[in-house]
Protein backbone atom coordinates (compact mmCIF):
# COMPACT_ATOMS: atom_id res chain seq x y z
CA UNK A 1 0.00 0.00 0.00
CA UNK A 2 1.31 3.45 -1.19
CA UNK A 3 0.81 6.48 1.24
CA UNK A 4 1.78 9.79 -0.67
CA UNK A 5 4.05 12.09 0.75
CA UNK A 6 1.43 14.46 1.95
CA UNK A 7 -0.04 11.92 3.86
CA UNK A 8 2.91 10.62 5.76
CA UNK A 9 3.38 14.60 7.01
CA UNK A 10 0.36 15.13 7.79
CA UNK A 11 1.06 11.73 10.32
CA UNK A 12 3.95 13.07 11.31
CA UNK A 13 2.62 16.57 12.75
CA UNK A 14 -0.15 14.66 14.24
CA UNK A 15 2.21 12.64 16.18
CA UNK A 16 4.24 15.58 16.99
CA UNK A 17 1.46 17.75 18.02
CA UNK A 18 0.34 14.13 20.69
CA UNK A 19 4.11 14.20 21.82
CA UNK A 20 3.97 18.04 22.82
CA UNK A 21 3.06 20.11 26.03
CA UNK A 22 1.18 22.59 26.03
CA UNK A 23 0.92 25.63 28.50
CA UNK A 24 0.11 29.06 29.61
CA UNK A 25 2.02 31.94 31.14
CA UNK A 26 0.17 34.86 32.50
CA UNK A 27 1.30 37.91 34.74
CA UNK A 28 -0.07 37.80 38.63
CA UNK A 29 -2.78 40.01 37.00
CA UNK A 30 -4.21 37.09 34.79
CA UNK A 31 -2.60 38.64 31.47
CA UNK A 32 -0.98 36.74 28.87
CA UNK A 33 2.76 37.17 29.05
CA UNK A 34 3.94 36.83 25.30
CA UNK A 35 7.70 36.32 24.82
CA UNK A 36 8.30 34.25 28.12
CA UNK A 37 11.32 31.40 27.77
CA UNK A 38 10.28 27.72 28.00
CA UNK A 39 12.77 24.72 28.50
CA UNK A 40 12.40 21.92 29.38
CA UNK A 41 15.35 19.30 31.09
CA UNK A 42 15.20 15.64 31.96
CA UNK A 43 14.73 14.95 35.46
CA UNK A 44 17.40 15.00 37.97
CA UNK A 45 17.87 13.83 41.48
CA UNK A 46 19.44 16.46 44.13
CA UNK A 47 22.44 14.06 43.91
CA UNK A 48 23.07 14.04 39.82
CA UNK A 49 22.38 17.86 40.19
CA UNK A 50 25.21 18.28 42.72
CA UNK A 51 27.45 16.25 40.11
CA UNK A 52 26.72 17.79 37.21
CA UNK A 53 27.68 21.14 39.54
CA UNK A 54 30.76 20.08 39.88
CA UNK A 55 31.53 18.54 36.59
CA UNK A 56 33.41 19.60 33.85
CA UNK A 57 30.29 20.71 32.10
CA UNK A 58 27.82 22.16 34.90
CA UNK A 59 25.19 23.50 32.38
CA UNK A 60 22.15 21.40 32.38
CA UNK A 61 21.68 20.13 28.49
CA UNK A 62 18.42 21.89 27.41
CA UNK A 63 15.89 19.02 26.02
CA UNK A 64 13.51 21.39 24.39
CA UNK A 65 13.04 25.42 24.23
CA UNK A 66 10.65 27.82 23.44
CA UNK A 67 8.93 31.38 23.66
CA UNK A 68 5.10 31.89 24.31
CA UNK A 69 3.15 33.85 21.63
CA UNK A 70 1.11 36.68 21.97
CA UNK A 71 -1.85 35.04 23.87
CA UNK A 72 0.86 33.44 26.49
CA UNK A 73 0.26 29.83 25.19
CA UNK A 74 3.25 27.60 24.30
CA UNK A 75 4.03 23.82 22.72
CA UNK A 76 7.62 22.34 23.35
CA UNK A 77 8.70 18.58 21.95
CA UNK A 78 10.11 17.41 24.98
CA UNK A 79 12.39 14.77 22.55
CA UNK A 80 10.40 11.31 23.55
CA UNK A 81 10.97 11.68 27.35
CA UNK A 82 8.11 10.81 29.42
CA UNK A 83 8.56 13.35 32.05
CA UNK A 84 10.16 16.28 32.13
CA UNK A 85 10.89 19.38 34.29
CA UNK A 86 10.04 22.29 32.59
CA UNK A 87 11.05 25.96 33.21
CA UNK A 88 9.41 28.99 32.59
CA UNK A 89 10.97 32.34 32.83
CA UNK A 90 10.82 35.92 31.94
CA UNK A 91 12.45 39.35 33.25
CA UNK A 92 12.56 40.46 36.27
CA UNK A 93 9.21 38.03 36.54
CA UNK A 94 11.24 35.19 38.47
CA UNK A 95 11.07 31.94 37.43
CA UNK A 96 7.88 29.14 37.78
CA UNK A 97 9.02 25.46 37.87
CA UNK A 98 6.76 22.28 37.24
CA UNK A 99 6.75 18.29 36.13
CA UNK A 100 5.34 17.72 33.06
CA UNK A 101 4.12 14.64 31.23
CA UNK A 102 4.70 13.76 27.39
CA UNK A 103 1.62 15.06 25.28
CA UNK A 104 -0.11 16.56 28.48
CA UNK A 105 -1.42 20.13 29.34
CA UNK A 106 1.23 21.56 31.51
CA UNK A 107 -1.67 24.47 33.08
CA UNK A 108 -1.11 27.47 33.45
CA UNK A 109 1.80 28.68 34.54
CA UNK A 110 1.45 32.19 36.89
CA UNK A 111 5.03 34.49 37.05
CA UNK A 112 4.92 37.11 39.40
CA UNK A 113 6.53 40.41 39.88
CA UNK A 114 10.66 39.85 40.93
CA UNK A 115 13.41 41.92 41.93
CA UNK A 116 16.55 40.91 40.61
CA UNK A 117 19.79 40.82 43.10
CA UNK A 118 23.14 41.92 41.75
CA UNK A 119 26.10 40.50 43.95
CA UNK A 120 29.81 39.89 43.09
CA UNK A 121 31.88 36.57 43.74
CA UNK A 122 35.50 37.69 44.23
CA UNK A 123 38.73 36.23 45.05
CA UNK A 124 41.74 38.06 46.93
CA UNK A 125 40.15 41.08 45.39
CA UNK A 126 39.85 40.13 41.84
CA UNK A 127 36.41 39.56 40.02
CA UNK A 128 36.02 36.06 39.14
CA UNK A 129 34.31 35.50 36.16
CA UNK A 130 32.71 32.69 34.65
CA UNK A 131 32.22 31.46 38.28
CA UNK A 132 28.88 28.92 38.88
CA UNK A 133 26.20 29.94 40.85
CA UNK A 134 23.56 27.73 41.84
CA UNK A 135 20.68 28.10 44.34
CA UNK A 136 18.95 24.94 45.83
CA UNK A 137 15.52 26.85 44.44
CA UNK A 138 16.69 25.17 41.02
CA UNK A 139 18.22 28.88 39.68
CA UNK A 140 22.01 28.81 37.94
CA UNK A 141 23.70 31.37 36.51
CA UNK A 142 27.04 32.35 35.70
CA UNK A 143 29.12 35.42 36.76
CA UNK A 144 30.34 37.89 34.06
CA UNK A 145 33.51 39.16 33.77
CA UNK A 146 33.32 41.63 36.21
CA UNK A 147 32.42 38.63 38.63
CA UNK A 148 28.92 39.69 39.12
CA UNK A 149 25.53 37.42 38.41
CA UNK A 150 21.79 38.17 39.21
CA UNK A 151 19.02 36.34 40.89
CA UNK A 152 15.84 36.96 41.27
CA UNK A 153 14.85 37.85 44.54
CA UNK A 154 11.96 34.64 45.13
CA UNK A 155 14.84 32.43 44.39
CA UNK A 156 17.66 33.93 46.22
CA UNK A 157 15.95 32.64 49.86
CA UNK A 158 18.14 29.60 49.83
CA UNK A 159 21.37 27.89 50.26
CA UNK A 160 23.21 28.94 47.12
CA UNK A 161 27.13 27.66 46.31
CA UNK A 162 29.84 28.81 44.19
CA UNK A 163 31.99 26.59 41.70
CA UNK A 164 34.77 28.36 40.04
CA UNK A 165 38.35 26.31 39.10
CA UNK A 166 40.91 26.79 40.90
CA UNK A 167 39.56 27.63 44.19
CA UNK A 168 37.24 25.71 47.22
CA UNK A 169 33.50 25.11 46.57
CA UNK A 170 31.75 27.69 48.85
CA UNK A 171 28.29 27.03 49.96
CA UNK A 172 26.56 29.72 52.05
CA UNK A 173 22.97 29.86 53.14
CA UNK A 174 20.67 33.08 52.60
CA UNK A 175 17.88 33.74 54.80
CA UNK A 176 17.02 37.49 53.87
CA UNK A 177 16.88 37.39 50.27
CA UNK A 178 15.85 40.72 50.33
CA UNK A 179 18.52 42.49 52.06
CA UNK A 180 20.51 39.84 53.13
CA UNK A 181 24.51 39.67 51.62
CA UNK A 182 24.70 37.60 48.50
CA UNK A 183 28.48 38.62 47.67
CA UNK A 184 30.65 35.68 48.15
CA UNK A 185 34.77 35.72 48.56
CA UNK A 186 36.38 32.87 47.72
CA UNK A 187 39.82 30.98 48.69
CA UNK A 188 41.64 28.44 47.46
CA UNK A 189 40.85 26.20 50.29
CA UNK A 190 42.32 23.88 52.98
CA UNK A 191 43.03 19.83 52.53
CA UNK A 192 41.10 17.50 53.87
CA UNK A 193 42.76 14.03 54.64
CA UNK A 194 40.76 10.87 56.21
CA UNK A 195 39.91 7.03 55.72
CA UNK A 196 37.08 5.39 55.59
CA UNK A 197 36.79 2.48 56.82
CA UNK A 198 33.57 -0.19 57.88
CA UNK A 199 32.19 -0.80 61.33
CA UNK A 200 34.71 -2.65 62.59
CA UNK A 201 37.04 0.35 62.10
CA UNK A 202 39.77 -1.65 60.18
CA UNK A 203 38.86 -2.62 56.77
CA UNK A 204 39.22 0.08 54.58
CA UNK A 205 36.46 0.86 52.32
CA UNK A 206 37.35 1.85 48.55
CA UNK A 207 36.23 3.79 45.58
CA UNK A 208 33.79 5.43 48.17
CA UNK A 209 32.54 8.51 46.87
CA UNK A 210 33.71 11.24 49.17
CA UNK A 211 31.19 14.71 49.81
CA UNK A 212 32.01 17.57 51.39
CA UNK A 213 28.60 19.79 52.55
CA UNK A 214 26.58 17.30 49.98
CA UNK A 215 29.07 17.71 46.75
CA UNK A 216 31.01 15.19 45.06
CA UNK A 217 34.95 16.29 45.30
CA UNK A 218 36.73 13.17 45.88
CA UNK A 219 36.61 8.76 46.19
CA UNK A 220 38.89 6.91 48.31
CA UNK A 221 41.46 5.18 47.16
CA UNK A 222 42.12 1.19 47.24
CA UNK A 223 43.34 1.68 50.99
CA UNK A 224 40.01 3.72 52.04
CA UNK A 225 42.24 6.68 51.82
CA UNK A 226 41.28 10.19 50.66
CA UNK A 227 42.71 13.79 49.99
CA UNK A 228 40.54 16.89 49.22
CA UNK A 229 42.83 18.86 48.13
CA UNK A 230 40.75 22.22 47.81
CA UNK A 231 37.60 22.48 50.68
CA UNK A 232 36.09 25.76 51.86
CA UNK A 233 37.76 26.36 55.37
CA UNK A 234 34.13 27.52 56.34
CA UNK A 235 33.09 23.26 55.43
CA UNK A 236 30.51 21.82 57.93
CA UNK A 237 30.24 18.14 57.04
CA UNK A 238 32.32 15.47 55.29
CA UNK A 239 30.61 12.10 54.36
CA UNK A 240 31.91 8.76 52.66
CA UNK A 241 29.21 6.80 50.25
CA UNK A 242 29.84 3.68 48.79
CA UNK A 243 27.54 1.35 46.75
CA UNK A 244 26.03 -0.62 50.08
CA UNK A 245 24.85 3.48 51.06
CA UNK A 246 26.83 5.85 53.37
CA UNK A 247 29.76 4.65 55.31
CA UNK A 248 30.03 7.29 57.81
CA UNK A 249 30.59 11.07 58.48
CA UNK A 250 32.20 14.00 59.98
CA UNK A 251 30.95 17.16 60.81
CA UNK A 252 31.56 20.55 62.74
Amino acid sequence: MRIGLTAISTILTATSALASIHGLVMTSDGKPLANASVAAYAIESSDQRSSRLVSATPERPVVASGKTNAKGEFDVDPKKLPVVELTVTAPSLGIQKRIAVEGDDAGVFMLRASSMRTAQIRADGKAVAGAVVAFSSGYETKTDANGAFAVPENSAQARMVVIAEGYALATRMVVDAKHGNLDVALSTGVAIEGTAVMENGKSPVSKAVVDIDGFPLGATDNDGHFVIARADPLWREVEADWVAGRIGHASR
